[in-house]
C-alpha cells in the first residue's frame, strides 16, 4: 500500500485498530468450515477475468461444486454497497462458504476493499468468507476479517484442498475399517484354535487319569486273591464306568465352554463386521455426492473441438471450427461463427 496517499494509509490504521478493539478483526475467521464445502457462494463482477479464474479452478478439480454467483461491482463509488448487499444476500442462503474474489488493479481501485462497510459486513456474516482479492502483494482490510488468499486463483485452490483432504480422510477411514475387521477376524480365529487346543488337552488329561485309576483297581484286585475275583471284578467295572462317566462329563463341559466360546466369537465378528460396512457404506453414499457426472446435471457442458481435444480458452478453436458439446442430455454440435473476448474487471 506504499502507493496510497497518507491520508488514505492513516484512515486505514485507524479503521484497523477500531475493527481489532471491537473484536471484529477474528470474528468470521473463528467460524467453523464444513468438512465438505461444496456450496460456494461467490460474490464478484460475473465475466471479469477473477469470476473466470475461479470457477476455472474449482472446475478442474473434478468435484461436485454448486456455485451460487451474486453479481457486484468490485470497483467505483456504486461497489461497496453492492459488494455488501451481496455479502447479506449470500448470508442467508443455504451455503457452505462466501467467496470473494476481485483481480489485481491499481491501489486506488482496491481501496474498496478497506471500506468500513464491508469489513463489518464480513465480521458479521454467519457463514465463512473467504478472500482472494488483488495480486499476491496486496493485503485489504477484507483480507484481515476473512479466510484470506493471495489471488481468486488460490481462494478456489483452497476450497479444493479442503474437499481434497476430506476425501483423503475418507479413503484412510475405509482402509481403517477393512484392517480392523480383518484384524477381529484374526483375533477371533486365533481365540477359537485356542480354545480347541485346551478342550483336546483336557480330554487327553481326563483319559489317561481314568486309565491309570483302572490299572491300580485291577493291580488291587489281583492282590486280593483269586476267591474274590468275582466280586472285586464287578467293583472295577463300577468303578471304570463311573470315571468313564466322570471323563465324559468333563468333556461335554470343555465342549460346551468351546461352542459358547465359539458362539462369543462369532457374535463379536459379526457385529464388527456390521458396523464396518454400515461405515464403508456410509463412506460411499458421501463420496457419491462428489461424483462428477453430477455437475453435467447442473448445467456445467464440456465442449471439444473435431480432434477430441477440450476447449478451454477462445484462443484453442478459430471461426469456422466443428465444436461438440456435451451436457448432461446429450451432445451438441456447434460451428464457430466468430472469435469474442471476455471483458476483464
Amino acid at each position: 500500500y506504499a502507493e496510497l496517499p497518507e491520508a488514505l494509509k492513516e484512515q486505514r490504521e485507524r479503521l484497523i485498530r477500531n475493527l481489532r478493539a471491537r473484536g471484529l478483526l477474528q470474528r468470521n475467521p473463528s467460524l467453523p468450515v464444513p468438512p465438505v464445502p461444496l456450496r460456494i457462494g461467490l460474490v464478484t463482477s460475473i465475466g471479469s477475468a477473477a469470476y473466470a479464474d475461479f470457477v476455472d479452478e474449482l472446475r478442474r478439480s473434478g468435484y461436485a461444486w454448486n456455485v451460487s454467483v451474486v453479481n457486484a461491482r468490485v470497483q467505483g463509488t456504486e461497489a461497496v454497497a453492492d459488494v455488501v448487499d451481496a455479502l447479506g444476500a449470500l448470508c442467508t442462503r443455504n451455503v457452505d462458504v462466501i467467496a470473494l474474489v476481485r483481480g489485481g488493479g491499481a491501489q486506488t481501485d482496491l481501496a474498496v476493499f478497506d471500506t468500513e462497510k464491508i469489513a463489518v459486513a464480513i465480521a458479521d456474516c454467519r457463514v465463512p468468507v473467504f478472500t482472494g482479492i488483488g495480486h499476491e502483494i496486496d493485503v485489504s482490510v477484507a483480507d484481515l476479517v476473512s479466510r484470506n488468499y493471495k489471488t481468486p486463483t488460490a481462494c478456489a485452490a483452497g476450497l479444493v484442498d479442503l474437499v481434497a483432504g476430506y476425501v483423503a480422510e475418507l479413503d484412510r477411514v475405509a482402509a481403517a475399517s477393512h484392517r480392523a475387521v480383518a484384524s477381529r477376524l484374526a483375533l477371533a480365529a486365533t481365540i477359537v484354535n485356542h480354545a480347541t487346543s485346551r478342550v483336546q488337552r483336557a480330554a487327553l488329561v481326563a483319559r489317561g487319569e481314568a486309565a491309570r485309576a483302572l490299572s491300580r483297581t485291577e493291580e488291587r484286585i489281583d492282590r486280593a486273591g483269586r476267591s474274590l475275583l468275582t466280586h472285586q471284578r464287578g467293583r472295577v467295572h463300577s468303578v471304570s464306568a463311573s470315571l468313564w462317566r466322570a471323563a465324559r462329563r468333563r468333556v461335554l463341559s470343555e465342549r460346551s465352554e468351546l461352542d459358547r466360546l465359539k458362539r462369543a466369537v462369532e457374535a463379536s465378528a459379526t457385529q464388527y463386521t456390521t458396523l464396518a460396512e454400515n461405515h464403508v457404506n456410509g463412506l460411499e453414499q458421501r463420496i457419491s455426492l462428489l461424483d462428477p457426472s453430477r455437475i453435467l446435471a447442473r448445467g456445467w457442458s464440456i465442449t471439444r473441438n473435431s480432434a477430441g481435444d477440450l476447449v478451454t480458452e477462445p484462443d484453442d478453436v478459430a471461426t469456422g471450427s466443428i465444436l461438440q458439446t456435451q451436457v448432461a442430455g446429450g451432445k451438441i454440435m456447434s460451428v464457430v461463427s466468430a472469435d469474442e473476448e471476455v471483458p476483464n474487471a
